[in-house]
């Protein structure tokens, strides 16, 4: 698996997650990033009980937590597919693509920006909701370490056009009016444009 992602140009810190130590519980007999995998996939899918009841050692609500987990991850890989099958839009200086699910689209921005794509421009998730769009993007230690601020680019479109936008360097969101898509991304281009000094 490193092998293929060397060959793949994936950068080192990403690769140096695959071998690494990691931490076994005896009470929860499971090691816990598996154990944190779990609750995310309860918290995603609107499912916080039977989380909340997996951290206080129920078997039962385990069992139902690794279903819910199985459910996420097929979720993650047909939203993989469908972004082979549709393609990624290209802007100069920015990558985005549209998805049905908000909670999906930073997770599968991540995958792509880390795994599948170069790293030559951050990637935006993008979701319509009725009258707004919901924006997530990431990006990787490379373009953060050339002046990549995703955190400082979507507070400042956002509030061009009237929304809400912020987080931090490699990884950020915004939401703002729907009819204001276009002319989003034509400033958050132009933004992160000068932040690479390109």
């Amino acid at each position: 698996m490193i092998l293929n992602l060397i060959k793949n140009g994936c950068e080192k810190n990403i690769i140096d997650t695959v071998i690494r130590v990691r931490y076994w519980s005896d009470n929860l007999q499971c090691e816990l990033e598996r154990f944190a995998d779990l609750l995310d996939a309860c918290g995603k899918g609107g499912n916080r009980g039977i989380g909340l009841a997996v951290c206080f050692g129920d078997s039962y609500s385990f069992s139902e937590a690794e279903k819910l987990e199985k459910e996420y991850k097929q979720k993650i890989l047909n939203e993989l597919l469908t972004l082979k099958e549709e393609g990624i839009k290209e802007m100069e200086f920015i990558r985005y693509f549209y998805s049905d699910r908000s909670s999906l689209g930073g997770v599968i921005g991540g995958i792509a920006t880390n795994f599948i794509l170069d790293n030559k421009k951050p990637l935006f998730s993008l979701v319509k909701k009725e009258d707004e769009i919901h924006i997530s993007c990431r990006g990787n230690q490379a373009l953060v370490s050339n002046g990549l601020d995703l955190g400082g680019a979507m507070k400042k479109a956002a509030m061009k056009f009237d929304g809400n936008g912020g987080g931090h360097k490699i990884s950020a969101g915004a939401t703002i009016n729907s009819n204001k898509e276009k002319e989003f991304l034509v400033m958050t281009n132009e933004i992160i444009s000068k932040q690479l000094r390109l």
